[in-house]
């Protein structure tokens, strides 16, 4: 999970989630987050992608999931750098 900028909030979690198989949609994770998370915890926006990046020792490089969510809101790297 990512935080982007909300003008409401301050941040919104974004879920980036890689499915192993079968079919599976926002709307699911979003129910199986709401079993056990606060109305105010649940998920703003899933994103599912083949594949998460990760560094030579296997952890999820978030900042690259922030960059790429920027890119697709089309805010400017630079802007926040």
């Amino acid at each position: 999970m990512v935080g982007v900028p909300s003008d409401l909030h301050g941040e919104n979690a974004v879920a980036y989630v890689v499915l192993k198989e079968g079919k599976f949609g926002a709307a699911d994770v979003r129910a199986f987050c709401r079993d056990d998370l606060g109305c105010h915890e649940i998920l703003r926006k899933v994103v599912f992608k083949d594949a998460l990046p990760k560094n030579a020792a296997g952890k999820i490089l978030k900042r690259e999931l922030r960059k790429s969510g920027r890119l697709e809101r089309e805010v400017d790297i630079l802007e926040s750098e």
